[in-house]
Order: C-alpha cells, then sequence, then structure tokens
C-alpha cells in the first residue's frame, strides 16, 4: 500500500507500526522495518497519542489499517484508545472519514463477525 501511494501526487503518508505489527513484518515478509519505514512520508511511534494524526484539526483522506487484528479491531469498536492506532482510527471515525480494516486471523467466529459489523456501523 504504501509503495502504490508513494507514486499518488499530493498523498502524504503517516505510518504507525505497533509491536504485533513489526513482529508480524519479521515473521511473515522480506522487509526490514527500516524499509517499510522509508516507503512512508512520516513515521510515528505507535506510544505517541499527542502525535498530530491523534487529533480531528488533522486533516487527512482517511485511514487504512492493514493488516488489522482482532485486538485491534476490538479496540476500535469499544473505543479503547490506548495508542495512537487505536486513537487515531477512533478519529476518523469521529470526523466521519474512511476507515478501511483489513482484518487478518481468519476463519472468523461468531464474536470477530460481530465486530466487523459493529465496525461497519460505526462507520469503518
Amino acid at each position: 500500500m504504501l509503495q502504490v501511494l508513494r507514486d499518488v501526487p499530493d498523498i502524504e503518508t503517516h505510518l504507525i507500526l505497533s509491536q504485533a505489527a513489526r513482529q508480524t513484518l519479521a515473521m511473515e515478509t522480506d522487509y526490514s522495518v527500516r524499509e517499510v519505514q522509508a516507503l512512508a512520508d512520516v513515521v510515528h511511534d505507535a506510544r505517541d497519542i499527542a502525535a498530530s494524526i491523534s487529533s480531528g484539526s488533522f486533516k487527512t483522506a482517511g485511514m487504512v489499517i492493514l493488516p488489522c487484528s482482532m485486538k485491534t479491531l476490538s479496540g476500535i469498536v469499544h473505543s479503547y484508545t490506548d495508542g495512537l492506532l487505536t486513537r487515531a482510527a477512533d478519529v476518523v471515525l469521529k470526523e466521519r472519514r474512511p476507515l478501511v480494516l483489513c482484518v487478518r486471523e481468519t476463519p472468523f467466529h461468531l464474536g470477530h463477525l460481530r465486530l466487523l459489523v459493529q465496525a461497519a456501523e460505526l462507520g469503518a
């Protein structure tokens, strides 16, 4: 996604890599954290809930969470903003901007499906 967006004029990308995302990156891809960070215009510390993107006054075209774990999905649905990722997603929903969740960890059970429905009802 970051590689594609690099070629789109007037798009500034912001990256948040959670600890779980860093582990997934190492285990499931050939990319290093540094290589992925180099693809983004701005890299944020996942613990920095005061980052620019955590405020509704910071205008965005939307947000993509890729991949989105069930833990992150649950945090978003329940407004549990314990870090920058869920805080920024909460702001995007509050401001009625697009939020795309690329959920992993299939197959889903009923609890997962209910979370997905709730996310859709919130505007994701």
